[in-house]
């Protein structure tokens, strides 16, 4: 009887719902089909526009998931930081991509979910 009461114990209090990393892993692989219909859906293949519909949903999830770890670390300057580097270092990746492999239809890439974040950062 100990047992069953300590099992329901147990479950109860369990979550539900997403953990951070799983809403971050659930944002990159809608931002990639998005990715997929915006790049590629034209020239190389034939993607439906559900694809960029689904994607569309990644950058406020990944807004979310930057406000709660902002708002829950110790050292905010630290993560302003890391956050400014990766947007550099995307900017850089970026500028290799429109160099070194252009779109066969001559669109750019130039958008980077870091700077916006860095940039919601500096604002919260």
């Amino acid at each position: 009887m100990n047992t069953i009461a300590l099992q329901k114990n147990q479950t109860a209090g369990k979550k539900w719902g997403f953990s951070s990393c799983s809403l971050k892993i659930l944002a990159l692989f809608l931002m990639t089909l998005d990715h997929i219909y915006v790049y590629l859906g034209d020239a190389l293949l034939s993607a439906p526009h559900i694809f960029t519909l689904l994607g569309r949903i990644s950058a406020p999830l990944f807004l979310f998931v930057m406000a709660e770890g902002f708002s829950h670390t110790h050292n905010r300057l630290s993560y302003l930081k890391r956050l400014y580097i990766a947007s550099v270092l995307m900017s850089i990746g970026n500028l290799l991509i429109n160099t070194y492999l252009p779109h066969p239809k001559g669109a750019m890439v130039i958008n980077g979910m870091f700077a916006t974040l860095f940039v919601t950062g500096l604002y919260i």
